[in-house]
């Protein structure tokens, strides 16, 4: 069996062919994997500048201690979400959570801050991919073409496995005016072009409120970062961004008396809470941020409703039951006006939802929020197309943020974001 820490063994290099993914075998002296840096690979480490992840659906276990096995008959056990299982050359291989019982691998990167480290890095990912994960499950006797990796892990392919699929995930620094031409299909705020930082706060919130809205024939969500799964997640908390917002905009937090009395001639400057909550107008406030609540996956399928017109009503009923996720649009939107807290962020199971805090990336010269791309986390791609999709974003965040394409840390930045509409509007550029 092929062990992927060994650089110096000979391995077969597998090629994709066309139909029937007729292959080749090419011997190859040295795998170019070879172990990272204690600094390329930290645990929860932050990712900056760009960074990717790709969860691939393939299991993985671990054998039990001694004691254990033992005790039980089954000799392999799940990982916990972000267990290190390799490192590699610009990569880590993790575990993700698949389920309550079960993990799957997911690839992780550091941050990049050049167009030739994603490509050298990302490559390194794909050769790791071929050259091992595919090579060791061509050689399994299993019939499940399960395999051993480094005398500790089982690793189990799905069923068609002639490529590994992902959902990417990409994770960068963005200037809060940048969110219009990520997020599509929301409509600015009034006098947006004065206000461009608070009209992209204001856009994303309204994309996770898009996404938990009440609906009758809706599922509960799995998990509550699935709320931004149509967008982009905020890792950075939205009380930081609230603060970003309306400093990078010159806004003031006044009250009534200030507003119509004192300050007559700064009503342009002012934004009372008044003003802040009457930017969600088209959402019924008292309404749950999670309308249709929060249930794992196997409690959903285990209330499925068999012939009806509402087959998730069981589910919804018992998901909106649970105390856990009761949380008003109008309370979470009121504490990040008064910088309070970000209420999604303390919730259970939150995972990477406001995260970090109030930590910030620096983008040409200023602290900006962190985001996670996850609008392609259903869009799986074969890994073939995963440094092509790598290279497209690097790109992308290069021209959102005015930077060098092969120093994404110096840019340039303008007062509003400015994009050529031929740009942002295609999808060879986008997807």
């Amino acid at each position: 069996m092929y062990e992927a820490r060994q650089n110096k063994e000979k391995v077969s290099r597998r090629i994709d062919g066309g139909s029937g993914m007729a292959r080749q075998r090419v011997k190859r002296k040295n795998l170019e994997v070879i172990k990272a840096t204690n600094s390329e690979c930290k645990s929860n480490h932050i990712q900056r500048k760009i960074g990717f992840e790709f969860e691939t659906g393939w299991m993985v276990s671990k054998k039990k201690g001694f004691l254990t096995s033992i005790l039980s008959k089954d000799k392999f056990i799940r990982l916990s979400k972000g267990e290190k299982i390799y490192n590699g050359s610009g990569f880590t291989v993790e575990a993700d959570d698949a389920s309550k019982s079960e993990s799957e691998i997911e690839f992780v990167t550091p941050p990049f801050n050049s167009i030739s480290e994603v490509q050298n890095k990302v490559q390194n990912i794909v050769l790791f991919v071929k050259d091992c994960l595919l090579q060791s499950a061509d050689q399994s006797n299993e019939p499940d073409k399960s395999f051993i990796f480094q005398e500790k892990y089982k690793i189990i392919p799905p069923n068609n496995y002639d490529v590994i699929k992902a959902g990417p995930q990409v994770t960068f620094g963005l200037p809060l005016n940048g969110v219009p031409n990520i997020i599509k299909g929301i409509s600015p705020i009034k006098n947006s072009e004065y206000r461009p930082n608070l009209n992209g706060l204001v856009i994303l919130i309204k994309s996770y409120l898009n996404n938990g809205k009440q609906n009758e024939y809706a599922r509960p969500l799995y998990y509550p970062k699935e709320i931004t799964d149509s967008g982009m997640l905020a890792r950075t908390n939205f009380v930081k961004l609230f603060k970003i917002a309306i400093e990078r905009d010159n806004l003031n937090k006044y009250g009534f008396f200030e507003k119509y009395i004192l300050w007559k001639d700064k009503k342009d400057n002012h934004l009372s809470i008044e003003d802040w909550l009457g930017m969600f107008n088209d959402f019924d406030l008292d309404n749950r941020v999670f309308g249709n609540g929060i249930l794992a996956e196997e409690e959903v399928g285990a209330r499925i409703e068999i012939n009806s017109n509402t087959p998730y009503s069981k589910a919804r009923k018992y998901a909106l039951s649970k105390s856990d996720y009761r949380i008003t649009i109008k309370k979470w939107l009121t504490e990040i006006y008064n910088e309070s807290k970000d209420i999604l962020s303390t919730i259970k199971d939150s995972e990477s939802l406001g995260a970090l805090g109030e930590k910030t990336e620096e983008v040409a010269d200023n602290q900006e929020g962190i985001f996670e791309l996850r609008k392609k986390q259903g869009n799986k791609i074969p890994h073939t197309q995963w440094l092509k999709f790598a290279k497209k974003w690097t790109h992308k965040v290069a021209k959102l943020s005015h930077a060098d394409i092969n120093d994404l840390s110096s840019a340039i930045r303008p007062n509003i974001i400015e994009m050529n509409p031929t740009d942002t509007d295609s999808q060879e550029t986008w997807d």
